[in-house]
């Protein structure tokens, strides 16, 4: 594509030399690469059974099976880049549309994309299009892991059944992480390290071992052991330095800026530098910047506004979220979606706490005198407080109970210091307290496990059920 576009060839000269080369002699056997096979060309090759790629003069199977390995490429190039809903549309149109013409690596390799998008990002609202039973607004109150391991049960059986089985062990681990429910998160990743140790193929592999060392590291970050959690990302960046998944190393980058902040944040007395989060994540937004990942670039200034917040400057924090919003509701998991409406919230109480506390109209905060603010701490204040409602609308989606626990206590506080907003403060001390006794039902889960290793799809849909 680089050669294409930066060598003056416009699109209608490629097109031509694609369809002079249609017509040409040579035959090309099927080469070795993932995925990728020589394609039979010329009008001899048609009789044999072979694929001809002249335009003129193709068979409607033939053209199908263009057509399917066309979407399979678009959604590899929207997946190199960090756009996994868009990966997901065009896998969807390569599994539903041209899925009897698409082999069965091929196949698997679509499934593998579709899945990916249920944990990394908004890909569900797309699949939910594409099947007859999703269609329609999704519940607002419903679990995002519950829909997604409902859905995965539709698609058993396209592609290899070994990496169902670890797509669907890692949605369960992360439901399981994100919900305390630690016993069931320590169960599951042994299923995971197993199938990153007897991968089903090489190129399987290590794609097994980078989920296997991710979901290690979310399980250790939720204990509180933050070094080790360290140790399972630095051996995740190496892995995928090594093979040169940018996109993987990059966001692997972002997580062990994230396990420094969240560590500075949570703990204070292991002596955690918010500083320290810094290089990883610097290196993260060049790698993402020099690359166009726009989709990891815009969840990383996310964690560099926070780190901002942290030093006090909530007014530059506020100004690269309100920046990055857009591409991070667009493309980001839930989780990263959730926590800017969080951080954004607390720049807005930050400005409004400055103003409570200063009284001088030449005082600088940040660089900026009073007199520059235009809002009132009231006004503020209310701000943060949609913002807020946003975040625990979008935690709960994903059970996320610790960072519930956070969004409902700053929604209490904050009504018990603005007027008439007693009984609103009453309800958010109640989904506090709530929440913090409240523990995700392992029965569910642990039924979802087994239907997950038996391979049973009827169960494990009607474990999703309500």
């Amino acid at each position: 594509m680089r050669g294409i576009g930066g060598g003056g060839v416009g699109p209608s000269v490629a097109w031509e030399s694609i369809r002079s080369a249609g017509r040409g002699s040579s035959v090309y056997g099927p080469t070795s690469g993932g995925g990728m096979r020589g394609l039979m060309i010329g009008s001899a090759a048609s009789g044999s059974g072979q694929l001809c790629t002249d335009v003129d003069n193709m068979t409607s199977n033939e053209a199908l099976r263009i057509l399917g390995r066309q979407s399979m490429a678009i959604s590899g190039l929207w997946d190199s880049t960090g756009h996994t809903s868009m990966a997901s549309l065009s896998s969807c149109a390569a599994l539903y549309g041209f899925g009897s013409e698409l082999t069965e690596e091929d196949a698997a390799f679509a499934m593998r994309r579709v899945l990916a998008s249920f944990s990394f990002g908004p890909g569900l609202y797309t699949w939910a299009l594409e099947c007859d039973e999703g269609r329609g607004a999704m519940p607002e109150d419903c679990c995002v892991y519950s829909v997604c391991l409902k859905y995965m049960s539709s698609i058993h059986g396209k592609g290899s059944v070994s990496e169902w089985v670890q797509s669907a062990a890692s949605i369960l681990h992360e439901w399981a992480v994100r919900s305390h429910d630690l016993n069931i998160a320590r169960s599951i990743q042994s299923i995971l390290a197993n199938h990153a140790a007897f991968p089903s193929g090489a190129n399987f592999a290590v794609e097994a071992t980078l989920v296997s060392l991710s979901r290690s590291t979310h399980l250790y970050i939720q204990t509180g052991d933050f070094a080790t959690a360290k140790v399972f990302t630095c051996r995740a960046c190496m892995l995928a330095n090594n093979h040169s998944l940018l996109l993987r190393y990059g966001w692997q980058l972002l997580q062990l800026a994230l396990i420094d902040l969240e560590a500075s944040t949570t703990s204070p007395s292991i002596n955690a530098s918010v500083e320290r989060s810094l290089p990883p994540l610097l290196e993260c937004l060049y790698l993402s910047k020099q690359h166009a990942m726009d989709p990891l670039r815009a969840v990383a200034l996310t964690a560099f506004a926070k780190i901002l917040l942290c030093m006090g400057r909530f007014l530059k924090a506020r100004a690269l979220l309100n920046a990055a919003m857009p591409l991070v509701m667009q493309h980001g998991h839930l989780w990263f979606q959730a926590e800017a409406c969080l951080t954004l919230a607390k720049c807005n109480l930050a400005e409004a706490r400055w103003k409570v506390s200063e009284s001088a109209g030449d005082v600088k905060a940040n660089g900026t005198t009073r007199s520059s603010f235009s809002e009132s701490p009231v006004a503020l204040q209310r701000k943060a407080l949609s913002q807020l409602e946003n975040a625990a609308s979008l935690f709960n989606k994903i059970d996320d109970i610790h960072r519930l626990r956070q969004t409902y206590y700053l929604q209490a506080m904050v009504c018990n210091s603005l007027p008439c907003m007693q009984s609103k403060r009453d309800e958010f001390a109640t989904k506090f307290a709530q929440v913090s006794v409240r523990r995700q039902c392992s029965s569910k889960l642990w039924n979802a496990m087994h239907a997950m290793l038996v391979g049973d799809a009827f169960q494990l849909a009607q474990c999703m059920t309500p």
